[in-house]
């Protein structure tokens, strides 16, 4: 890629980011810069090419971008024929403010998933996603830079001059009054959208009541705002119940009764939802419109088999269409086969399904039933935030109201118009017309809320139900259709809607506020054109225009129900006056809602700094000579109460609040503060806690918030404190017998802070960077430091790594006395130990013998053993008591942020809070609703007590050798010691009787058998029944996959016995459910490239065993960066031979090898033979050598023998 590149080339890359996970986009890349690409040419709205894999193979490939509908192309025309786009179009130039403007109006150029991209390739992968079609998107990239408009021709659409040079309508003409979801082209039009409803020629509406006809309701145009490209969160949407129930109550119809009623209903309804809808009892009649559940002893799979019989096979629905008829009532719900829709329609029925679907689905079935939720949950959500508001219409000589989202608001519309743009062409039709996609969703929405008002009423008695319908105005809110004479009063609900509609005229609001002595006045005024602003009574009074003058009263009397009643702007009258008090009132309730509306608000100078006042908490830094460090010692907080710039003492506060209650002149500025503001801080005064909690405490420096209270940390202490810089100690613990490298003092630095300051930790650096090491590091500082002297630490690791971390500890922290608590006779003893190495099964067994003890530290290795929070396994775990904890993990648990939770909980108890309050807060906002403010906070609030490094990371990759051997060490499984023993004693005693070749011959067998049996004893005996369990490799291998698999990466696995990889190949593919390639001297030449090819080119292909013979040579397998020797050659020569297959010319990560050595048997002395660098050269069993087969007989046993570690 060039140095410079265009905007519209950096987003077409993103779009590509966005597609695929970067690993596969890099690779494409990788391909497509070393295969030459060639015929790259545009057909249609085809952009083709061949690619030149190789010599014999040319693949041809294509992508096949989605063409623009007649539609879109008008709104184009429209947009490129401002003036200000039509200069850069005529010179070439693709703007960011052309594309942005067409972004906002629903215009897509750029593919937003894959789903908008076909596809097709000569590679047998037809309609997937190979590095060809990969490599050609790549490319695409530099066409964009010679052609800008590119995307434009692969979308059926030519920016060519003559479609430009049209000159823009003036938006004041008469003739443009339609009203659709779109700019419109007359020219252009298509016969689809000559039956939309946009025509406002053929639609009456009664002015003069300010109440809309049915028709009215769907070609309406609410302002849907699209002008944001960010991602609304359904927790974001606000709550409204203020600036509605203000708005409601400011009606004339709105008496005492009424505004109970109004409250009861928005509360009713919202106890309705939070009580998870109320269910009712199964009528003998299955398809009622009455929500059912199963009993609660019923499970899921019950649950979704009877939604299944109820609603019909909703797999096999091929579509969902609501058609609207003139009573505002569905007349049809068309699914596309038969279902009980066809027999009942009904908004309570619709109601019904959305919620059982919600509740029965445990998959979901598709992308529009995706939305259908979607859409279920928005409408809960609405209601639960009162932001819902009503409209009045009329249908023949009724009148109804619907209760739809509360537009007026900036985020609501936003959040609708983001519904708009997923919304299916034909969701909801009106008189089998098509609606544009912002009427279907809220018509849609209306319909929800009006079948939960009905499901809700049903609840109710038989007597409550008749006093609500009885009463007209009550009713026609729960709903009803009615004949009344009272609609002059109510009219004034649509008046907040009128102020969204489209406008014959073109002007802005203001409203400006004057300081007085004791008093603000208020002036509402008009700007129209040449930002001239009037008065706007006496524009009323002055203008001839009657539809300009019908047009400010409209927009007057909707500011007149925002504003208290008692202090309205009546016409003739240039201004307002209120006092201090009032001046509150209306800065606090009304502003908010006129702000949202559209009107500018314009404050006098001495009222430009208006805050709210806000309990903060600070924390500095206390820089104390206390040499013993905690987060008591390095740290001090203090309340405060900020106002404006200034904080002020909780005594300060109290005295100036006292003095005014409404506005607080501070530093010779008025400073406005709702008393209810101030009423909540001295509650708050009241109940400050002394101290805080350490958790509570790092919380709240890194969110920032306490409680809901900002919390102010010194910039500085904060960075030194979260990067590691408190102990700024770099000495080693003085018996620590290894090298560590740069990142693992880092680690070990990371880990000893936290465990300073009284945190646990979650070390998941990748495989083989040595998170042993680094932890082994930390407990031998505590060793010198007399810590252990009274509690002890105790490692829990998977059964196959217990001598593991035995042989490390004495490896590297000689002076720490280890004891594995492990098998039928275990015990704990008299021994002086540090560490107590144990399993996960004895820790479920014998947890009450382990709470006994007093643990300073507790480590647990591969922590994913506990990521289910419902196990026993997990639970006992959890359970064991200690001063700090740490976990181990190579594999990337934020991945799923329940098994997060459960590590995380370990290591620092109650830190994210229960699992049902950690899932309400961050996963299902996170992984349902793809929150990014809830995954930037989860980040952030865990990310000092986490560390991660990768062995590709820039500062790691440049520490490491490009090929890092481990030895991992294994206990033999009882099964196997008993069949060790039984095997060796046989042939020892035949071999004492034999003499010359015979004999040798005899140890050659021996030692062979000897070797299946630590591979596994189904390789000696032939069992066909293989368990994982009856070999501590077969254990060690499990182990060490799960993490190379969770990484996504591949890996080698060599073993000299064609049996055993057979063994291997079978117990993996059922273990990780997955294709495990084999690769056998028995296999054709052809056969082995096969593989080899499908190794190293697909990504499903991850795990490949070699045998050592068939693939020790000559083969290139740089896909893998993992390589295990599942039974060792003892040859060092053949061994790297071997692991030469992915660390060669070409391999761009490092390769992590790893030896598996059974402890106890010939293997671990043969192998520290090897390390003491003994001239073992004629050790090779099965080369002719003579060193083994020439040792008398006692020697020999004594080589072979089985010592004392084992299971």
């Amino acid at each position: 890629m060039k140095e410079k590149t265009s905007w519209q080339q950096r987003y077409w890359l993103n779009c590509l980011k966005n597609i695929v996970p970067t690993k596969r986009l890099n690779k494409a890349i990788d391909y497509a810069d070393t295969h030459e690409i060639i015929d790259m040419k545009v057909e249609d709205n085809h952009f083709t090419a061949k690619i030149i894999h190789d010599e014999n193979n040319v693949f041809g490939c294509e992508i096949i971008l989605k063409k623009f509908t007649d539609t879109e192309k008008s709104v184009i025309n429209t947009i490129k024929s401002q003036s200000k786009y039509m200069k850069d179009i005529e010179e070439n130039i693709f703007t960011e403010e052309f594309h942005k403007e067409l972004y906002k109006n629903r215009i897509n150029i750029f593919p937003s998933s894959i789903i908008s991209i076909d596809m097709n390739c000569d590679c047998n992968k037809n309609k997937t996603l190979c590095n060809h079609i990969l490599s050609l998107m790549y490319k695409l990239t530099f066409e964009l830079e010679d052609n800008p408009f590119l995307l434009f021709e692969l979308k059926g659409y030519q920016l060519s001059s003559s479609s430009y040079k049209q000159g823009s309508q003036n938006k004041y003409d008469d003739k443009q009054e339609e009203h659709d979801d779109t700019y419109k082209n007359n020219s252009e039009e298509s016969e689809d959208t000559k039956n939309t409803m946009d025509s406002q020629e053929t639609i009456s509406n009664d002015n003069t009541m300010g109440i809309k006809d049915i028709e009215h309701l769907f070609y309406n145009n609410y302002l849907i705002n699209n002008n944001s490209t960010s991602h609304i969160s359904l927790d974001n949407i606000p709550d409204l119940y203020t600036q509605t129930v203000n708005m409601l109550n400011n009606q004339e119809f709105i008496d005492e009764d009424m505004e109970l009623f109004l409250e009861k209903l928005f509360n009713n309804l919202d106890k309705y939802i939070n009580n998870d809808i109320k269910y009712h009892k199964l009528n003998k009649n299955y398809y009622n419109d009455f929500i059912y559940t199963p009993h609660q002893n019923r499970n899921q799979k019950h649950t979704s088999i009877f939604f299944d019989y109820k609603w019909g096979h909703v797999d096999k629905w091929t579509n969902f269409s609501i058609n609207i008829n003139s009573n505002y009532s569905i007349s049809t719900i068309d699914v596309g086969i038969k279902s009980n829709f066809n027999k009942y329609k009904s908004s309570k029925l619709l109601f019904g399904f959305l919620v059982e679907y919600n509740k029965a689905i445990d998959k979901p079935l598709g992308n529009l039933f995706n939305f259908l939720d979607k859409l279920y949950l928005t409408t809960l959500e609405l209601i639960k935030k009162h932001a819902i508001m009503p409209e009045i219409f009329k249908f023949n000589d009724k009148y109804k109201i619907r209760w739809i989202p509360a537009v007026y608001n900036r985020l609501i519309s936003n959040l609708m118009g983001q519904l708009a743009m997923s919304c299916p062409e034909y969701l909801l039709t009106f008189n089998r017309m098509r609606v544009n996609s912002e009427n279907q969703i809220i018509t849609f929405i209306s319909i929800i809320i009006d079948g939960l008002i009905k499901s809700y009423i049903d609840t109710l008695n038989k007597k409550e139900q008749n006093r609500l319908l009885s009463k007209h105005i009550y009713a026609l809110f729960l709903g009803e259709s009615k004949k009344i004479n009272v609609i002059q009063n109510i009219k004034g609900i649509n008046n907040l809607l009128a102020f969204k509609e489209d406008k014959k005229y073109n002007y802005e609001l203001f409203i400006y506020i004057r300081q007085l002595e004791d008093s603000f006045k208020l002036d509402v005024k008009v700007s129209i054109e040449d930002d001239k602003k009037v008065n706007i009574n006496r524009l009323l009074k002055d203008t001839v225009d009657d539809k300009l003058k019908r047009q400010l009263e409209n927009d007057l009397n909707v500011i007149n129900q925002i504003i208290p009643s008692d202090n309205r702007i009546k016409n003739n009258k240039e201004d307002m006056l209120l006092t201090t008090n009032q001046f509150t009132e209306f800065f606090n309730k009304s502003i908010p809602l006129l702000e949202n509306m559209g009107v500018k608000i314009i404050l006098p100078k001495s009222l430009k700094r208006l805050w709210h006042p806000k309990l903060v908490l600070n924390i500095n830094e206390n820089r104390s000579d206390n040499s013993y460090l905690s987060l008591e010692n390095i740290m001090d907080f203090d309340w405060k109460v900020a106002i404006g710039d200034e904080n002020y003492s909780l005594n300060e506060f109290k005295r100036l609040s006292e003095e005014n209650k409404s506005l607080i002149k501070v530093s010779n500025d008025y400073v406005i503060m709702d008393y209810n503001d101030v009423l909540n801080i001295l509650k708050q005064m009241n109940n400050l806690p002394d101290k805080l909690d350490n958790m509570e405490l790092i919380k709240s420096m890194l969110t920032g918030q306490f409680d809901e209270i900002t919390v102010n940390v010194d910039s500085q202490f904060k960075n030194r404190l979260f990067n590691n810089q408190i102990i700024q100690d770099d000495k080693l613990p003085k018996h620590l017998n290894a090298d560590l490298r740069d990142y693992q003092i880092t680690g070990y630095n990371w880990l000893k802070q936290n465990y300073m300051l009284g945190f646990g930790s979650i070390l998941a650096d990748d495989m083989g960077l040595g998170k042993t090491l680094q932890v082994l590091t930390l407990i031998e500082y505590l060793k010198e430091e007399d810590v252990l002297n009274d509690s002890k630490v105790l490692v829990v690791a998977p059964t196959g790594l217990l001598i593991n971390w035995q042989m490390e500890i004495e490896k590297f922290t000689p002076k720490l006395k280890s004891h594995i608590y492990h098998g039928s006779d275990r015990i704990i003893g008299d021994d002086e130990f540090d560490i107590l190495i144990t399993s996960y099964g004895i820790i479920r067994q014998d947890l009450k013998i382990l709470n006994n003890i007093d643990w300073n530290l507790i480590v647990i290795d591969e922590a994913q053993k506990i990521k289910n929070p419902s196990t026993q396994q997990t639970r006992a775990v959890k359970s064991l008591k200690s001063k700090n904890k740490i976990a181990l993990t190579g594999t990337p648990i934020e991945n799923n942020l329940s098994e997060y939770w459960s590590i995380f909980d370990f290591v620092n108890y109650g830190y994210l809070g229960k699992l049902n309050d950690f899932k309400k807060s961050y996963l299902n906002p996170i992984e349902k609703d793809e929150n990014p403010d809830s995954l930037n906070s989860l980040k952030t609030i865990t990310q000092p007590f986490i560390l991660r490094r990768l062995k590709t990371d820039d500062d790691i990759i440049q520490d490491l050798p490009d090929k890092i051997t481990n030895d991992l060490y294994c206990n033999l499984s009882a099964k196997q010691a008993v069949l060790y023993n039984e095997t060796l004693n046989a042939y020892m005693d035949n071999i004492e009787k034999l003499e010359s070749i015979n004999r040798r011959g005899k140890i050659f067998e021996l030692i062979n058998s000897l070797k299946q049996i630590c591979n596994h004893p189904a390789q000696l005996t032939k069992s066909r029944n293989v368990n994982i369990n009856d070999s501590g490799k077969m254990q060690l291998l499990i182990n060490t996959l799960e993490s190379i698999l969770d990484n996504d990466e591949k890996v080698l696995i060599f073993t000299q016995y064609v049996q055993m990889g057979k063994i291997i190949k079978k117990v993996l593919e059922d273990k990780f459910d997955e294709d495990v390639l084999f690769l056998h001297g028995s296999l054709s030449r052809y056969k082995r490239d096969k593989l080899v090819r499908k190794f190293q080119s697909d990504d499903d292909s991850r795990i490949f065993i070699l045998s050592l013979k068939a693939g020790g040579t000559g083969l290139n397998l740089t896909a893998a960066c993992n390589v295990i020797h599942y039974d060792l050659w003892w040859n060092p020569a053949v061994e790297n031979q071997a692991t030469d297959r992915a660390y060669r010319i070409g391999q761009d990560v490092n390769v992590m090898v790893y030896r598996f050595i059974t402890t106890g048997t010939f293997e671990e002395r043969i192998n520290d033979m090897l390390e003491d660098k003994q001239e073992l050269a004629d050790i090779t069993i099965g080369s002719g050598g003579k060193f083994i087969t020439e040792m008398d007989d006692d020697t020999l046993r004594q080589l072979l023998r089985l010592r004392n570690r084992i299971d």
